[in-house]
């Protein structure tokens, strides 16, 4: 294998949204799929996806504690990029 990529993102839903009884019923990994057939096509060592969800503002939303899953997704982020220097 080539390079090692690291997909990184974040949901608006929340982890029960991305279920089979959920809103989109589905788990996230069924979204990314094809996406992984892609990066695997290419080359590419394909990491398992890093993904934190309910990182929507809203009004009943608690923006600290959106905040706080933010900070806490950064620093996943930051481990898996160290442990490959």
């Amino acid at each position: 294998m080539g390079r090692s990529l690291l997909f990184s993102f974040t949901t608006g839903g929340t982890q029960q949204d991305y279920s089979d009884a959920g809103k989109h019923q589905h788990p996230v990994e069924a979204f990314l799929f094809p996406l992984e057939l892609q990066f695997k096509y290419c080359g590419l060592h394909y990491l398992p996806p890093l993904y934190s969800h309910a990182m929507s503002v809203s009004p009943d939303s608690n923006i600290n504690e959106v905040k706080q899953r933010a900070m806490l997704h950064e620093r996943r982020v930051k481990n898996i990029i160290e442990d490959f220097l």
